[in-house]
Parts: structure tokens; C-alpha cells; sequence
């Protein structure tokens, strides 16, 4: 798989540091990192998580900055993927992205395609 050819980045990866900023900083730097357009991502996880490592929907069992299903995990762990481990979240969603594009997260595509998401997030990042 192409996006596994590119080497894990380490950041500092602290998955105790819960600030909103710091995650969304990593989140941009991990798909620029990348040579990937951080933009669409950067909105996913905001409307997702809002930046919180640590989201988990007790409804539909998604979980992390990007809000992976249950029914992933064991995929991932297969992989050698920890869902507690925001790097590791961040790059099964290239996965499945790779797999389905956008769909896995088309339950959020009205706040990804809204004005207000784009003003949050310039508002984390500058802040």
C-alpha cells in the first residue's frame, strides 16, 4: 500500500496531550508531511473530533482524531496500528481513504463544506 511506503513522522507524539491546537498542528504537518493536501483533512477531523485524540461515539463506537469504526480496529491492529495512537489514526484514514475516498466520513460532509468549520479551524491554527 503506497501510503505505508511513507515512514511514520514522530512529532513528539504525546498521546496524553489533549490541547486542540497541538492536534490540529499535527494533523496539518502529518498530511503535508505527506505531499497531501492537508485542507479536506483538516476539516474531517474537526467535524469528527474537533481535534480530541481521545473522541469516542459511544453511538456508532468511532473513535480518535478521526473517528474510526470499531469494526476497524482489529484491521489495524493487524497492521500493527494502536487506535489509541493518534499517528496511527491519522494513517489508517489515508488507509481508508485509499480504499473508499471520502465516504467513510460523509456523515460530517455538511460541517466539512461549511464557511464556519473553515473559520474554526484558521482560528486553532493561529491560535
Amino acid at each position: 500500500m503506497a501510503v505505508l511506503a511513507t515512514p511514520l513522522i514522530s512529532l513528539a507524539v504525546t498521546p496524553a496531550r489533549t490541547e486542540v491546537g497541538y492536534w490540529a498542528r499535527y494533523t496539518q504537518e502529518f498530511f503535508t508531511y505527506r505531499n497531501i493536501n492537508p485542507d479536506p483533512w483538516l476539516k474531517i477531523v474537526q467535524c469528527e473530533s474537533g481535534f480530541d485524540v481521545n473522541a469516542y461515539n459511544s453511538l456508532t463506537h468511532d473513535k480518535g482524531l478521526a473517528q474510526i469504526n470499531r469494526l476497524h480496529w482489529s484491521a489495524m491492529k493487524k497492521m500493527g496500528l494502536d487506535i489509541k495512537n493518534p499517528e496511527h489514526q491519522l494513517l489508517y484514514s489515508l488507509i481508508l481513504y485509499q480504499r473508499n475516498g471520502f465516504r467513510d466520513w460523509s456523515a460530517s460532509a455538511k460541517c466539512q463544506s461549511s464557511p464556519k468549520t473553515t473559520q474554526r479551524i484558521k482560528a486553532i491554527l493561529d491560535g
